[in-house]
């Protein structure tokens, strides 16, 4: 969030936390498997994700600009499943910030009260290279570049963000 704070307070919007999007509330979903009998004795398990509406909940905001009618929502670890993140059901868990990001941006633009523009936003947690075996890997300097490299991309969103603000004439 202080990276959107900085980026877009440049155009003069200034981010307060907290508030809701008016009428608009996210659905849980979860996986459902089904085992499916391909043949010649060959199964395979197949995936869908489905909504859960009755665990829907409020879209909580990460901050807004109350005199501009400019709100935006971070997707990050911490609310990944608040905002229809679905588990995997394991230890390790595949985070698709992406995905999650076009799924709250839908439900927003069906449910949402017009007159607020609505930007989201994810973490884009570039994936650190593959250890190579036959020599060392420095992985204290590839956080690091990792680390610059998702600041980098999440300057590019917010930049996009503010170019589609200005073909809104939401701001100049």
């Amino acid at each position: 969030m202080q990276i959107l704070r900085e980026e877009l307070a440049k155009h003069g919007i200034q981010l307060k936390a907290g508030g809701t999007l008016e009428g608009v509330c996210i659905p849980a979903r979860t996986s459902n498997y089904e085992l499916l009998d391909k043949g010649n004795g060959q199964r395979e398990f197949k995936e869908t994700v489905v909504e859960v509406p009755d665990r829907a909940k409020p879209l909580k905001l990460s901050g807004i600009d109350s005199d501009r009618r400019i709100a935006v929502e971070f997707v990050s670890h911490q609310d990944y499943f608040d905002l229809g993140g679905v588990s995997n059901g394991s230890t390790v868990q595949i985070y698709q910030f992406k995905n999650i990001t076009e799924y709250v941006a839908e439900h927003a633009k069906k449910q949402g009260k017009d007159g607020v523009f609505f930007g989201v936003f994810y973490d884009p947690s570039p994936k650190m290279p593959r250890a190579d075996l036959t020599s060392p890997v420095d992985w204290k300097a590839q956080r690091e570049q990792g680390k610059q490299e998702s600041k980098k991309l999440l300057r590019q969103q917010a930049q996009d963000f503010v170019a589609w603000l200005k073909e809104q004439k939401a701001i100049q």
